[in-house]
């Protein structure tokens, strides 16, 4: 799926495979832009595309979760979540409303009766304006809305008792038990994604989107976080860093680390060529033994960094040690990570 949405203002493009990341500082523009998505996903927006097409009204099934989302909320048996169009739903089809309600309001009739006997006898009595009672239930939404309770592992869900995370986890699931029901392409939009959740539980959730993937082609997330993910996604290419309401993505790694390997051979060189010069005449001496051996070097720290700077509104770079204990400096060891940093800062936009 290619997204792309343009105005005079703002151009947005993305590809998704079925899952993306909108990842970045906080008050980065990501919660503005999944809203341009939902809207446009909707069929609201004429300047969005998904596929160079603009997208018809009730065309996707849109899920929009987001940190202010309470389970309770979306679990209940109301007209607009998401439980009651598709579970309480399929549930009436097999119940015979009318009857239950006929039934119901036989036993109030009787209530009806004594109330307005005794207002007969006393009130009415003694004044020109009568007064009736009648209670008539003219829906069981109205009295499963206001005596259902949920719980979770046998408390109430309003607990303090339950930690928000079991919460956050609850919708998850919820949500994962839906998938099966929409007939149409679903798209999940999930504003922090993340919040509550520890980095096992996030990977859970992860794991199982992605074995949800795996089996289904017609569902669609995009999920935004502004906390370190870098190092836990599977595919590198479906993150997205969103700062100042822009988009910046990071490709051809192996590219940059090929070219960062020849600075460090250049500033050893001692050569009086220009860099651009230098690299033109032996970036095709590197092989992939080379470029391979150097990244498994770094990977791991590398991953840890990309995903420090895709959250930083800014970064700085120090070769000494002590500095890298502040919250937006990042340690270099030689020319070669300085090169390579520098240029990852350059294409995420930090520069």
């Amino acid at each position: 799926m290619e997204v792309r949405y343009l105005d005079q203002e703002q151009e947005l493009y993305f590809r998704n495979n079925g899952l993306l990341f909108l990842n970045g500082p906080s008050y980065g523009g990501k919660t503005f832009i999944l809203n341009k998505l939902k809207k446009g996903f909707e069929g609201l927006d004429k300047n969005f595309l998904v596929n160079g097409v603009n997208v018809a009204k009730n065309e996707y099934e849109v899920v929009y979760l987001d940190d202010q989302t309470d389970f309770l909320e979306e679990f209940k048996f109301t007209k607009s979540n998401q439980f009651k169009k598709i579970i309480y739903n399929r549930v009436m089809k097999k119940i015979d409303e009318k009857s239950i309600l006929e039934q119901i309001n036989l036993v109030l009739d009787s209530i009806d009766l004594e109330v307005n006997q005794f207002l007969d006898s006393t009130l009415n009595e003694y004044f020109d304006e009568k007064i009736v009672m009648d209670i008539d239930i003219k829906s069981l939404d109205i009295i499963i809305d206001k005596f259902t309770d949920v719980y979770i592992n046998q408390y109430l869900v309003t607990d303090s008792n339950i930690p928000k995370s079991v919460k956050r986890k609850s919708i998850y699931n919820l949500l994962f038990f839906l998938l099966d029901s929409f007939e149409k392409d679903v798209v999940i939009l999930i504003d922090n994604f993340d919040l509550y959740l520890g980095v096992e539980e996030m990977l859970n959730v992860l794991n199982e989107i992605y074995s949800y993937l795996k089996i289904k082609n017609n569902v669609y997330f995009f999920l935004a976080s502004n906390r370190n993910i870098y190092p836990y996604v599977k595919e590198k290419s479906c993150i997205y860093r969103i700062s100042q309401k822009k988009v910046y993505q990071l490709n051809n790694l192996e590219s940059i680390i090929s070219r960062s390997i020849i600075y460090d051979s250049y500033k050893q060189s001692n050569l009086e060529c220009n860099f651009i010069t230098y690299l033109n005449n032996n970036l095709n001496l590197l092989n992939d033994y080379d470029i391979k051996k150097k990244r498994d070097y770094i990977n791991h720290n590398l991953e840890y960094i990309i995903g420090r700077i895709m959250i930083s509104d800014r970064v700085k770079l120090s070769q000494n040690y002590n500095d890298c204990f502040h919250e937006n400096t990042i340690y270099y060891y030689d020319d070669f990570e300085y090169f390579l940093y520098s240029s990852i800062i350059n294409i995420l936009g930090l520069n």
